[in-house]
Protein backbone atom coordinates (compact mmCIF):
# COMPACT_ATOMS: atom_id res chain seq x y z
CA UNK A 1 0.00 0.00 0.00
CA UNK A 2 1.32 3.46 -0.87
CA UNK A 3 0.84 6.64 1.14
CA UNK A 4 1.59 10.20 0.10
CA UNK A 5 1.43 13.74 1.40
CA UNK A 6 1.74 15.13 -2.15
CA UNK A 7 5.52 15.52 -1.73
CA UNK A 8 6.71 12.08 -0.66
CA UNK A 9 5.53 8.53 -1.18
CA UNK A 10 5.98 5.73 1.35
CA UNK A 11 5.35 2.04 0.63
CA UNK A 12 4.08 -0.09 3.48
CA UNK A 13 3.80 -3.85 3.26
CA UNK A 14 1.13 -5.11 5.60
CA UNK A 15 -0.86 -8.34 5.80
CA UNK A 16 -4.57 -7.50 6.06
CA UNK A 17 -5.64 -11.11 6.35
CA UNK A 18 -4.57 -11.20 9.95
CA UNK A 19 -7.64 -11.87 12.16
CA UNK A 20 -6.32 -9.86 15.06
CA UNK A 21 -8.54 -7.40 16.96
CA UNK A 22 -5.71 -4.87 17.02
CA UNK A 23 -5.37 -4.89 13.26
CA UNK A 24 -5.97 -1.14 12.83
CA UNK A 25 -3.68 -0.28 15.71
CA UNK A 26 -0.89 -2.43 14.30
CA UNK A 27 -1.33 -0.88 10.89
CA UNK A 28 -1.08 2.66 12.30
CA UNK A 29 2.03 1.71 14.26
CA UNK A 30 3.55 0.35 11.07
CA UNK A 31 2.68 3.61 9.28
CA UNK A 32 4.31 5.67 12.05
CA UNK A 33 7.47 3.57 12.10
CA UNK A 34 7.91 3.60 8.33
CA UNK A 35 7.24 7.33 8.20
CA UNK A 36 9.83 8.04 10.85
CA UNK A 37 12.43 5.85 9.18
CA UNK A 38 11.82 7.51 5.83
CA UNK A 39 12.01 11.05 7.24
CA UNK A 40 15.04 10.40 9.43
CA UNK A 41 16.85 8.93 6.45
CA UNK A 42 15.91 11.91 4.30
CA UNK A 43 17.09 14.55 6.77
CA UNK A 44 20.11 12.60 7.98
CA UNK A 45 21.72 12.88 4.54
CA UNK A 46 21.47 16.65 4.67
CA UNK A 47 22.72 16.70 8.23
CA UNK A 48 25.88 14.81 7.27
CA UNK A 49 26.55 17.33 4.51
CA UNK A 50 26.05 20.21 6.93
CA UNK A 51 28.47 18.62 9.39
CA UNK A 52 31.10 18.32 6.67
CA UNK A 53 30.61 21.96 5.77
CA UNK A 54 30.87 22.88 9.42
CA UNK A 55 34.14 21.02 9.73
CA UNK A 56 35.60 23.06 6.87
CA UNK A 57 34.22 26.27 8.31
CA UNK A 58 35.65 25.64 11.77
CA UNK A 59 39.13 25.14 10.36
CA UNK A 60 39.09 28.80 9.39
CA UNK A 61 38.43 29.86 12.98
CA UNK A 62 42.11 29.33 13.79
CA UNK A 63 42.82 32.57 11.97
CA UNK A 64 40.38 34.33 14.29
CA UNK A 65 42.30 33.00 17.30
CA UNK A 66 39.34 30.98 18.54
CA UNK A 67 39.36 27.39 19.69
CA UNK A 68 38.02 25.31 16.75
CA UNK A 69 36.87 22.48 18.99
CA UNK A 70 34.61 24.70 21.08
CA UNK A 71 33.12 26.34 18.01
CA UNK A 72 32.55 22.94 16.43
CA UNK A 73 30.80 21.60 19.54
CA UNK A 74 28.48 24.60 19.82
CA UNK A 75 27.54 24.75 16.16
CA UNK A 76 27.15 20.99 15.79
CA UNK A 77 24.81 20.90 18.78
CA UNK A 78 22.74 23.65 17.18
CA UNK A 79 22.61 21.67 13.95
CA UNK A 80 21.46 18.61 15.87
CA UNK A 81 18.66 20.57 17.52
CA UNK A 82 17.57 21.83 14.10
CA UNK A 83 17.61 18.28 12.75
CA UNK A 84 15.37 17.05 15.57
CA UNK A 85 12.92 19.92 14.99
CA UNK A 86 12.78 19.19 11.27
CA UNK A 87 12.21 15.47 11.83
CA UNK A 88 9.43 16.09 14.35
CA UNK A 89 7.71 18.67 12.17
CA UNK A 90 7.92 16.69 8.96
CA UNK A 91 6.85 13.38 10.50
CA UNK A 92 3.80 14.89 12.18
CA UNK A 93 2.92 16.75 9.00
CA UNK A 94 3.21 13.58 6.93
CA UNK A 95 1.16 11.41 9.29
CA UNK A 96 -1.68 13.93 9.60
CA UNK A 97 -1.77 14.87 5.92
CA UNK A 98 -1.27 11.47 4.39
CA UNK A 99 -3.59 9.85 1.91
CA UNK A 100 -3.74 6.42 0.32
CA UNK A 101 -2.78 6.10 -3.32
CA UNK A 102 -5.43 3.95 -4.96
CA UNK A 103 -4.54 1.58 -7.73
CA UNK A 104 -6.42 1.97 -10.99
CA UNK A 105 -8.40 -1.20 -11.58
CA UNK A 106 -9.25 -1.86 -15.20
Amino acid sequence: MKFTNKKNIINIHYNYNNNNNNNNYNFLKKLEINTLIFIIDKFWKYHIQEMDDLKNLVQNSIYEQKDPLIIYKIKSFNLLKELIKKINKESIHFIFNTSIIKKNII
